[in-house]
């Protein structure tokens, strides 16, 4: 893909199978996360389904759709039914719904809290000890947008946030985009480094594997993937003149799969279902946040403020660093997909708003991995200045957390409804 990309891969390789099996234990504090996680999540989910929410929708429609008996009789309802089959299958042990929904959903937001620890393991175990780390974790698995009343009156509604906790289906398919995520840019910077322009097959049929899935969980991510993947390889093309065009098709073609369910799930959210009631996606630019706030590019900013700001510090490597390039094209991608479209019957709604939900939890995790590795490269220079940025990082970062905080506090004893 170029003579010079051995200088680009600045990501640490996966570890070899018999390192990733010599120590398989897990610290007692990262145990403790795991439990924590899963009973807020199992907490919040009850009390969100006796108040009525979209945890309520979804797992009547599961008791109600999902037949062990006819496995296909589920798609005439939906077309990303693996949670509400998950929900279907409990409820057989648990017979209570409320309970079964929460186990599921508890169960894949502890999934993605230990895809977040990997990560951050992997890439800042050389440099922070395990409690660190989970530190770490903990806090991606709070932070929101940072509240300002004056300007934005809701937490959730208007600015969004990485961290949901009223949709089951986005939160369950938020673990396996990340690992989608970091998976293609291995196996991009593997074939810059080894000067080749194409992907082994076994990773093509792997990265077409895992998308599938997750558009069987939820379509959210894979229209965020392709065209921000698109965007990547297409400047990449250009800077390469046209040599990695192989590699470019050979994602396409591990798009082609998804599609299918994709297409449908429109089909049967805005055709078949629920035309009446929702009409179609349409153009209409701004006008589904305006419903939510006064001050739009505020509002728009407020998730960015850490991510943004760890993006400047780091801003002469954003090229060279392909994650946090690649985060920037979700980002941007699902920016747009937020302020620019809405539901014709409904302009207030866009259900493409999971989208930059899904494309906030990516450049939050690039980032914060990013400051952390500068914090430590840079916590004894005797830069003052560098100081400085350092330590109104660290201010930022514990705005967005202490927010995620108060957000989950009031949501589990004061709202009157699920966001």
């Amino acid at each position: 893909m170029g003579k010079n990309a051995k200088n680009c891969q600045i990501i640490p390789p996966p570890k070899k199978r018999s390192e990733r099996l010599g120590n398989h234990e897990i610290e007692p504090l990262t145990l403790f996360l795991y439990v924590l996680v899963f009973y807020l999540t199992f907490l919040m989910t009850v009390v969100l389904m006796n108040r009525g929410s979209d945890f309520t929708a979804h797992t009547e429609l599961a008791l109600e759709t999902v037949r062990f008996s006819q496995p296909l009789h589920v798609f005439e309802y939906l077309s990303y039914p693996i949670w509400h089959i998950l929900v279907a299958g409990v409820y057989r042990f648990f017979r209570h719904p409320v309970y079964s929904a929460a186990f599921v959903s508890a169960s894949f937001n502890l999934f993605t809290t230990a895809v977040i620890y990997r990560v951050l393991k992997r890439f800042l175990s050389d440099k922070f000890s395990a409690n660190h780390i989970c530190f770490i974790t903990f806090i991606l698995t709070f932070v929101t947008a940072i509240w300002i009343p004056w300007f934005s009156p809701h937490i959730y509604l208007g600015p969004l946030s990485p961290t949901i906790w009223h949709n089951p289906t986005n939160n369950a398919v938020k673990g396996i985009s990340i690992i989608i995520f970091y998976l293609f840019i291995d196996i991009f910077l593997n074939a810059q480094k080894a000067e080749k322009d194409r992907m082994p097959m076994k990773q093509m049929a792997l990265l077409s594997f895992l998308l599938l899935i997750s558009t069987l969980l939820k379509p959210s991510f894979i229209i965020l993937f392709i065209p921000a993947a698109f965007l990547f390889l297409l400047i990449e093309l250009i800077r390469v003149k046209g040599k990695n065009i192989v590699f470019c098709m050979q994602t396409a073609l591990a798009c082609l799969p998804s599609l299918i369910p994709l297409f449908y799930s429109y089909y049967l959210t805005y055709i078949k279902l629920q035309s009446d009631l929702r009409g179609g996606v349409v153009f209409s630019f701004l006008t589904a946040i305006s419903t939510w706030t006064t001050n739009i590019p505020l509002t728009v900013m407020l998730p960015f403020i850490f991510p943004m700001f760890v993006i400047m510090l780091n801003y002469k490597n954003i090229y060279q660093n392909k994650p946090l390039f690649f985060a920037m094209m979700t980002a941007f991608v699902g920016a747009l997909y937020w302020l620019c479209f809405a539901e014709s019957n409904q302009l207030h709604a866009n259900e493409l708003a999971w989208v930059q939900i899904l494309a906030l939890i990516l450049i939050w995790l690039v980032t914060i991995i990013d400051f952390f590795s500068i914090y430590h490269r840079d916590r004894h220079s005797g830069n003052r200045l560098r100081k400085n940025l350092i330590s109104m990082g660290f201010v930022l970062v514990f705005m967005h957390f202490f927010t995620g905080i108060y957000y989950y506090i009031r949501l589990l004893f004061f709202a009157a409804g699920q966001c």
